[in-house]
C-alpha cells in the first residue's frame, strides 16, 4: 500500500518530518502509528513536494477505517499540517475472501491478521499433582518458545 501527502512549501527552506497512523472508523482504537522521527529530517525548497512511504505488508482484517496523517516542523518539533484530526481523515476499506477463519475473525471483531506458525501436537507426561483452583495443574508451565 502506497501513502502520500502533498506539501506545498512556502518558504526557502524547510525541514520536517512526516507521518500517519491507522484507526478504527469511530477513532476509538488507532490501530498503528508510523512516522519518520527517528530518520533525518525531510529537507524541502520552496514549491510544491510529494511525500511518499509505502506500507509493505498491511495485516488488517476486512472492515473501514481512518488514516490521519501529520507533517512536524523539524525545527520547532510543532505540527505544522494535520490531516484526520479537526476533519475525519480519510477513510479506507479492506475486503477479504469469505473463509471459516474469516468469519471467526469478523465476528471477534478482530483488526488485524498475523502470521503465526503452528506445531504440532506433543505427548507430555500428566500432572501427578492435584489442579489448582482455576483447573491449572500445579507445576504446569507452557512449553517454552
Amino acid at each position: 500500500v502506497e501513502l502520500s501527502v502533498q506539501l506545498d512549501v512556502r518558504v526557502d527552506e524547510f525541514a520536517c518530518w512526516w507521518g500517519f497512523r491507522f484507526w478504527t472508523p469511530d477513532r476509538i482504537a488507532c490501530i498503528t502509528a508510523q512516522g519518520t522521527l527517528e530518520l533525518p529530517p525531510v529537507r524541502l525548497t520552496r514549491g510544491h513536494h510529494l511525500l511518499r512511504a509505502t506500507v509493505e505488508r498491511l495485516p488488517l482484517l476486512s472492515g473501514t477505517f481512518l488514516i490521519s496523517a501529520i507533517i512536524i516542523d523539524a525545527v520547532t518539533t510543532m505540527p505544522v499540517a494535520i490531516h484526520g484530526q479537526a476533519d475525519r481523515g480519510t477513510q479506507f476499506t479492506v475486503d477479504s475472501d469469505a473463509s471459516p477463519m474469516a468469519n471467526m475473525q469478523r465476528m471477534a471483531a478482530a483488526l488485524m491478521d498475523m502470521d503465526v506458525r503452528w506445531h504440532e501436537a506433543k505427548a507430555i507426561e500428566a500432572p501427578t499433582a492435584a489442579s489448582t483452583v482455576d483447573g491449572t495443574p500445579r507445576g504446569w508451565s507452557p512449553p517454552p518458545g
